[in-house]
């Protein structure tokens, strides 16, 4: 219900359709209130594991996103 008016959808079938309508970027989805999106590719420094040395080393860096809206406190909860 949303202002005062029945909707077609859930709210949670809302948020769902808007991945559906537009899943670019979204390598993984409401998979335990969790998203992982795209990200770009990134330099990093890595010990060698065979002789311990620093290398250069690019790499995709993902972007992981995790929401648990039945736990207190959270990033996102309606009380401070």
């Amino acid at each position: 219900i949303i202002d005062g008016e029945q909707q077609p959808k859930s709210l949670f079938k809302m948020i769902k359709n808007t991945y559906e309508q537009t899943p670019d970027y979204v390598l993984s989805a409401y998979k335990d209130n969790a998203a992982v999106m795209e990200g770009s590719q990134v330099g990093r420094f890595f010990a060698a594991p065979d002789n311990g040395t620093y290398d250069y080393h690019q790499e995709d860096a993902h972007i992981l996103m995790k929401v648990e809206t039945h736990n207190h406190p959270t990033a996102i909860s309606p009380w401070p």
